[in-house]
């Protein structure tokens, strides 16, 4: 395994250095052309509307232009055998620029509903390789010699593993929900990339029919590195797909010269459905230089509508060493080890409903959950507001009024794959009892959630949450949360198609302890911010974002440009929000792909922030795409509403 990584490195830095030399050597004689004729290509139909397309009108001359552009390139390295199997390795022969695909993917009809209640025959799989066709075409098939051996190396996931996620069987009636939730479940494995379910109408006969199970896997086996500064950086390695039997292991190597000249290691085997019983399992290690751990998980979710037991059990054992002040004195190194057991279980009853929206789905659940927390070495700290540091054990329950489906998109953040959106409502009341040794004290929260695609607006989601602690007849520790995430339509703008996101968030922590803030996020609040430099009681915070996919085409790439502007309020409890200093950031970024090149996606970030210290004013940032995965409208193990 280690000789395929190192052979991984290798094949990355040529697929990056040597074609940034070829494209430096080629451009230098590029020539201008004048945009004259165009001609439309069409993307993908938008999930959240009913009948939008998105066209885009590319210049003809650009694609001659580009279509010359890489003849030259195939020209100059064919001359030679060593450029021209460089060549083969990094560009895609005889690859359309069709990225924008009239690809038929959204469906407010379920697409099995016209044969529900048809007789399954035969269930048969399909596996497609990992490199040159997809499950929207399966008739391309590209012929580099690179994906070839790749396609060979790879070992796919065995069939039987695909088999034991079968939620229906030959012989039974076609339920369209059920099918639509299964070819869900192939798509969140592991190992698997995308899926389809087609049915097949059998030979000679009306009411039977046939299920293809299409499936396309990851090329499992990978590695990332973050550079942190000069001293510290992480190597993490990992295969997806272990051995095909679709089960993932991880070993992230922690590099921290200023302290160890040793690294550190996190490890993780993840197991899903164990022996169709679709529990999931993970077994987890740490020895991260002062922190370690050392435990296992098992969990089931609401995996389909028929779903009726949930639960899950962790164990695990930490160790670590703090640094905190406790009375104006300062303890530095103090040694921290204790073991957790957490475990819960709950049971959905299904409900009738007469939505004509969500007609199945709708459940009402009941769940418990026990949560001991036992400290085998703490510092002799006794403060009830520092009961983190000493033993307690929770008891709660929850009831729960669930409905929820999902609709099938492709365009929210990537291009091209498969994601499941949710969308329902789930209302929730959780109570409790928490015991520790400085008091006994009980616990009352309730959440709703609320999200619907509508007609000619877009698709909103509303979430609300408030809890508290209660003792002595007061409230303490309490969380008011109020969320609002929005995703528009898409529209057309000067020759551009335009989507807009909108996030809007209020969160109060209500008579928290002394030691306890309230934090910008530097990911889903102000993006880039510097976290540690403010803090209070309460935020609100609002962001922006306006994504225009264009026409422009430029030697094969494409461009989606996009602006943002996140805005921030934090403050303390006694004092308004809005008086108190308004911190935000703006700018813009540019996301590219190339159907050309292996390298799909790149994004490009540079922000403003008025607010942050000299010198940092402008930060910029390349990465990848952010992924977005929308929570769900089935209930989980009883919790208390976080801050």
């Amino acid at each position: 395994m280690i000789n395929k990584i190192h052979k991984l490195n290798f094949s990355l830095f040529c697929r990056i250095i040597i074609p940034a030399l070829l494209i430096l050597f080629l451009f230098s004689e590029k020539k201008a052309y004048s945009q004259t004729d165009t001609t439309k290509y069409y993307f993908v139909r938008d999930s959240l509307l009913n009948k939008d397309t998105i066209a885009f009108s590319i210049d003809k001359n650009a694609l001659y232009n580009s279509k010359k552009f890489y003849d030259s390139i195939r020209r100059f390295a064919s001359k030679n055998y060593f450029t021209k199997k460089i060549h083969d390795f990094l560009f895609i022969k005889n690859k359309t620029p069709d990225v924008f695909e009239n690809k038929q993917i959204d469906k407010q009809k379920n697409p099995f509903s016209d044969y529900k209640g048809k007789i399954i025959r035969d269930i048969e799989f399909k596996q497609l390789p990992v490199f040159g066709t997809s499950v929207d075409d399966t008739t391309y098939e590209a012929k580099n010699w690179y994906k070839e051996v790749g396609n060979w190396l790879h070992i796919p996931t065995n069939e039987k593993i695909l088999k034991s996620n079968l939620l229906v069987s030959p012989g039974e009636e076609v339920d369209p929900t059920l099918l639509s939730d299964n070819e869900r479940i192939f798509r969140n494995l592991q190992s698997v990339k995308d899926s389809r379910i087609l049915i097949i109408p059998a030979r000679n006969t009306t009411d039977s029919v046939d299920l293809l199970i299409i499936t396309q896997d990851y090329w499992s086996k990978g590695f990332s590195v973050n550079f942190k500064d000069v001293y510290s950086n992480e190597i993490e390695i990992y295969d997806n797909n272990f051995v095909g039997l679709g089960h993932k292991i991880t070993s992230n190597f922690v590099f921290d010269f200023m302290i160890a000249n040793y690294p550190g290691i996190e490890s993780s085997y993840r197991i899903k459905n164990i022996r169709k019983t679709f529990i999931n399992s993970n077994f987890f290690y740490e020895n991260v230089f002062d922190e370690g751990q050392l435990g296992m998980s098992l969990d089931r979710g609401f995996y389909s509508y028929k779903t009726r037991w949930v639960g899950g059990l962790k164990l695990r054992r930490e160790r670590d060493f703090r640094n905190f002040t406790y009375k104006d004195s300062l303890y530095e190194n103090e040694i921290f080890e204790k073991e957790v057991v957490d475990a819960w279980v709950g049971y959905a009853l299904p409900l009738r409903t007469f939505d004509k929206e969500i007609k199945k789905g709708t459940r009402l659940v009941t769940a418990f959950r026990y949560f001991n927390h036992n400290y085998l070495v703490n510092p002799n700290i006794f403060d009830r507001h520092y009961y983190t540091f000493s033993d307690y054990q929770f008891y709660l329950g929850s009831f729960s009024w669930s409905r929820e489906k999902f609709y099938k998109t492709s365009l929210i953040y990537s291009f091209g794959k498969t994601e499941d959106i949710p969308m329902g409502d789930l209302i929730n009341f959780t109570y409790g009892l928490q015991i520790s040794d400085f008091f006994t004290r009980g616990y009352s929260g309730i959440t709703y959630k609320h999200g619907r695609y509508y007609n000619n607006f877009g698709y909103l989601k509303n979430q609300y949450g408030l809890g508290s602690f209660i003792y002595k007849n007061n409230f303490e520790q309490g969380v008011l949360n109020l969320e609002s995430n929005y995703i528009s339509k898409l529209f057309s703008f000067s020759g551009m198609r335009l989507r807009q996101f909108f996030n809007l968030e209020y969160l109060w922590a209500i008579n928290r302890f002394p030691q306890e803030r309230v934090r910008f996020d530097d990911r889903d609040d102000i993006r880039g911010f510097d976290e540690n430099l403010y803090f209070g009681t309460k935020k609100l915070t609002f962001s922006a974002e306006t994504v225009g996919f264009t026409d422009l085409f430029y030697y094969g790439f494409r461009f989606v440009f996009y602006g943002f502007w996140d805005v921030g309020f934090i403050g303390p409890e006694n004092r308004f929000i809005l008086k108190n200093a308004m911190h935000n950031g703006f700018g813009l970024g540019i996301r590219i792909r190339n159907e050309n090149l292996v390298f799909k996606t790149f994004q490009i970030r540079i922000g403003y922030y008025p607010t942050l210290p000299a010198g940092e004013h402008v930060l910029f940032k390349l990465s990848g795409e952010k992924a977005y995965k929308p929570g769900r409208y089935s209930p989980g193990a009883p919790s208390v509403i976080g801050y």
